[in-house]
């Protein structure tokens, strides 16, 4: 049976969401009653002999491993007549494979080289262990990019220790078309080659935005497409690289994690070109939006235009120069004084924007060219980064920078939240324990003020931000929404990203502006 949110497991873990789950178990996001903190808490229920073995076996191999790439495991234990947990470290992020997915085209081979050195660096250790560790799972949707743009290598389910004598046991024999090789199939023995394909098998999906056929049928006649027949933009030393990875035959490929790593960024200084990128596929259930901003310049009478911006009524704050500290390391920076907007911006404001510009798009759910009845104050959601920057061209301003937004949400102390340190659900923010099933009229929460007076810095509605996430694809979200489970998903220094061109109904944006 699934847990649900606000259930607690072991007299300890509070469930805050489900991540993922299968048929025979779940991850998922938990709270830490005893440390206050965060975890993810991964669920075994199946009660065959093996699969017990085997997830005990990930427990024990976790627990001895300390290193930046991978997840820490703090806790194991068994719930009679329920199931096996395992606690670790939750890691905040999107994995590859969703990245890819939500991309829908090769990714650019530059920051994808970056991503995979830290993966290598992981696997290296492992396989440095006394016996050695092998993944066995390598693959986009096991390797997550951290906000801060860190990598880490998760879900050990397949994981086993070496033994060059042992044949691979039936229960470990899992597989992952398209990225395991040949040998992991039966009853064959596998090695640190095995990851070494994997991570071949990796880096072909993500820079040609297509998962390689099965090892299986590659060696029943199936071809391998070249990786530069997919995508042409890819260094063909790198191209070497790839393909010299995924060799069928274990004793052709390279015979460790480190001399790959060596080949590739060897190849990368030879001079990789740049992909000319195209604007991005979105994926099922976003809304899209234009790539480029359409601001009619006839829409309305050149007369008219001005009054519709003086409606706005931007209610600007000044946010002195000076120090503060950001990000969850509360590093020091120093910005210039700059104006922001006190709340998001409104369905009511963002309406005067679209009577000026007949020619751009509203929201998808709004009706016509008018918002939902009885929200004017509500903030304006179903945005893009494109519509938000075309609404502060407009206006004459622009969006804020991640900088900006959270020295504007949390003053210059380095405080958890825009109000400070204390929590009460529903007291100081809309997220997803106020219980509102929606959002709520910018001014609503004025308890959760920030230090310099602006509303609702913290949950309602996701906002963008000026600052790059990791690509120019893709922008900085601060802030968490209404439907942000848990506290820790509204502190000051959270943060998401999206596509250019996604749209969601808990996304808006505030207005910010130089001196």
């Amino acid at each position: 049976m699934s847990l649900r949110p606000g259930e607690i497991v072991n007299n300890r873990y509070q469930i805050i969401q489900p991540l993922s789950q299968g048929g025979f178990g779940a991850i998922y996001r938990a709270e830490d009653l005893s440390l206050k903190t965060q975890c993810a808490l991964k669920e075994n229920l199946d009660y065959w002999e093996e699969a017990q073995r085997q997830f005990e076996q990930e427990a024990l191999i976790l627990a001895s491993l300390r290193h930046p790439n991978l997840p820490r495991v703090t806790d194991y234990f068994t719930v009679p007549a329920q199931g096996q947990y395992l606690v670790m470290d939750f890691v905040e992020g999107r994995d590859l494979q969703e990245i890819i997915d939500r991309v829908g085209q090769p990714l650019l081979e530059k920051q994808v080289i970056l991503w995979i050195d830290q993966v290598c660096d992981a696997l290296v250790y492992l396989h440095s262990q006394k016996p050695p560790i092998i993944h066995r799972d390598v693959k986009p949707a096991n390797i997550r990019l951290t906000p801060s743009g860190r990598i880490m290598l998760v879900d050990f389910g397949l994981a086993k220790r070496y033994n060059p004598d042992a044949k691979t046991t039936i229960g470990a024999r899992g597989v992952t078309p398209g990225f395991s090789p040949f040998e992991q199939y039966g009853q064959g023995t596998t090695d640190v080659r095995a990851d070494v394909y994997a991570l071949g098998a990796t880096l072909y999906t993500l820079l040609t935005a297509r998962r390689p056929p099965e090892s299986i049928d590659l060696a029943n006649g199936e071809p391998l497409p070249a990786p530069r027949q997919l995508n042409p933009a890819i260094n063909p030393a790198v191209e070497r690289v790839i393909l010299r990875a995924m060799e069928l035959m274990a004793a052709n490929r390279y015979d460790s994690v480190a001399r790959f790593r060596q080949a590739l960024l060897e190849a990368q200084s030879v001079g990789a070109s740049q992909s000319h990128r195209l604007p991005p596929t979105p994926p099922n259930g976003i809304t899209a939006r234009p790539l480029t901003a359409t601001i009619s310049r006839r829409a309305t009478p050149k007369a008219d235009r001005p009054s519709y911006k003086t409606a706005v009524n931007m209610d600007w704050v000044t946010i002195p120069e000076g120090e503060f500290l950001f990000g969850e390391e509360k590093q020091r920076l120093y910005l210039p004084a700059f104006q922001i907007g006190r709340t998001p911006v409104t369905n009511e404001q963002y309406r005067y924007f679209l009577l000026a510009n007949s020619q751009h798009p509203a929201p998808a759910h709004w009706r016509g060219r008018e918002f939902p009845m009885g929200k004017a104050r509500h903030p304006v959601t179903g945005v893009s980064y494109q519509d938000a920057s075309a609404f502060c061209q407009w206006l004459g301003c622009r969006l804020p920078t991640a900088e900006e937004w959270e020295k504007a949400a949390r003053g210059e102390d380095g405080r958890t939240y825009p109000w400070g340190e204390g929590w009460e659900d529903g007291k100081f923010c809309n997220n997803w324990e106020a219980q509102n099933n929606g959002t709520t009229p910018v001014d609503r929460y004025r308890e959760g003020v920030s230090p310099y007076g602006l509303l609702d810095m913290a949950g309602n509605v996701w906002e963008w931000t000026a600052t790059d996430y990791q690509s120019s694809l893709m922008h900085e979200l601060r802030g968490g929404s209404w439907k942000s489970y848990s506290r820790y998903a509204v502190r000051a220094t959270q943060r998401d990203w999206l596509m250019l061109d996604d749209a969601r109904d808990d996304v808006g944006f505030r207005c910010a502006r130089s001196f």
